[in-house]
């Protein structure tokens, strides 16, 4: 891994401005388009000042024994350090040796009393990193997996997930400096709740705004069975049929309010998001499957909701369908719409589309991983070609004007990425590799990368 050749990168360009008076509904729409095409080359290359791997590890009697971390978050502290929160598993074969099961029950007790408290079947972590990537503290959440991290104050910083058995979401505020639970709360809100994607805000009045997906749940259920009534009592619906619920919570953790903002059946939600400051927008995507003349036919969709602090909806929107990854900056929604373009809409507050902005880049492929705001400045971090593992930065200004991009190459293929100012450097990004070990076992580790970029 590291730096690599570079090849040629596309620059923008302006193109045309597109504007036709006779169409209303495009002047109605967009107050402004402004398309931009790269052809210009570039063979800046992106220095690599650290890259480090985190693979979890447990030791007992001496034997190493090796799981997997996910990373979900990662936030800077303010005494220059670095917090990184995970999903983790891991597996013993000892658990489920049987040797002693039936001549020394005895012995297969200790066995299994030794190893169970180190197994996780799907639990969490936070650890904390110093400025040159080394782990100064790391504590684990027991089958309670850790979604997403939020920094909360200068010295503290807001934790989130679901437990392993899908009873119940939970929240804690932690200690940036060692790493202490301040406090830890768990909530219900439907049947099995989850969390996905950037599901955790902190309002402009320092409560924690959470988005949580649910399932349905029938309290009584009414079936016929070969012409029998059969009474069923709390029957679960299938996935395409769930709850999106917002919840409030102050900076103490008690619960100031719930809220259930929408219901779809047929349909399961994924890739929400969530920002807040003196208001409250969530942004849905959902999927599912309508019947019509004996067919199914899939149907996708997206939706904006937009609440005040107090949880009152002041507007619901659909969305044209997007494509690829997506995020919500400042009003500004990026995603990718085919396999050479990035299309950055701005909206108003009324989610009315207003202006929107076209980026051509080399025709391979190409997906957004992740996107950036750090001043005055955004960075796109994404592949140009999978297949020679070559990545791209590319620095646009607030008015998406081209600034810079940078190449570089690494062996191993990286994914979940997320991107952070680092206090040296221009550029940290962390994401989700996989590597073979001795056992022939197929396992991933966090990778750590700080750039320069020249």
């Amino acid at each position: 891994m590291g730096v690599g050749i570079t090849t040629p990168l596309y620059v923008m360009k302006p193109f045309n401005l597109l504007y036709n008076p006779t169409k209303k509904i495009i002047v109605l729409l967009f107050l402004l388009t402004w398309v931009f095409s790269a052809y210009a080359q570039s063979d800046n290359k992106a220095k690599v000042i650290i890259d480090t791997n985190y693979l979890y590890t447990d030791t007992i009697k001496n034997k190493v024994y090796y799981g997997d971390y996910r990373s979900t978050g990662l936030l800077k502290t303010s005494d220059s350090c670095y917090i990184i929160s995970t999903e983790l598993r891991n597996y013993f074969p000892e658990l489920t040796d049987t040797t002693y099961l039936r001549t020394d029950f005895k012995k297969y007790m200790e066995i299994q009393n030794l190893y169970s408290p180190h197994w996780h079947i799907s639990s969490g972590s936070v650890f904390k990193l110093n400025r040159q990537g080394k782990k100064q503290w790391e504590f684990i959440f027991k089958e309670k997996r850790v979604k997403c991290i939020k920094k909360y104050d200068g010295v503290s910083f807001i934790a989130a997930g679901d437990r392993a058995d899908l009873k119940k979401i939970w929240v804690a505020r932690i200690s940036s400096k060692d790493g202490k639970i301040l406090w830890f709360k768990e909530f219900s809100a439907g049947y099995e709740p989850s969390l996905y994607g950037l599901s955790v805000a902190i309002t402009s009045d320092s409560n924690i705004v959470i988005l949580v997906q649910s399932r349905r749940i029938v309290p009584v259920a009414l079936t016929k069975y070969y012409g029998k009534t059969r009474v069923t009592f709390f029957k679960k619906k299938d996935d395409f049929e769930q709850f999106l619920f917002l919840l409030n919570i102050s900076g103490r953790g008690t619960l100031n309010w719930k809220k259930k903002i929408d219901f779809k059946k047929k349909y399961t939600f994924w890739g929400d998001n969530i920002a807040a400051d003196n208001r409250i927008m969530i942004y849905s995507s959902y999927t599912g499957f309508d019947k019509a003349h004996g067919k199914y036919i899939k149907h996708e969709g997206e939706k904006v909701y937009q609440f005040d602090l107090k949880g009152h909806k002041l507007f619901e929107k659909k969305l044209e369908k997007t494509e690829g990854y997506q995020t919500y900056i400042d009003g500004w929604l990026f995603f990718g719409s085919n396999s050479d373009t990035i299309v950055i809409k701005k909206f108003d507050d009324r989610m009315n589309p207003i202006l929107s902005k076209i980026i051509h880049i080399p025709p391979q492929y190409n997906r957004i991983q992740s996107v950036l705001k750090s001043g005055n400045s955004y960075y796109v971090y994404g592949p140009t070609n999978r297949k020679t593992g070559e990545f791209t930065i590319s620095k646009l200004d607030t008015t998406f004007n081209f600034i810079n991009s940078w190449i570089y190459k690494r062996d191993e293929w990286n994914d979940d990425i997320l991107l952070i100012r680092p206090f040296d450097g221009d550029l940290m990004a962390v994401g989700n590799c996989y590597h073979r070990k001795d056992d022939g076992k197929l396992y991933q580790y966090v990778n750590l990368l700080e750039f320069k970029l020249r």
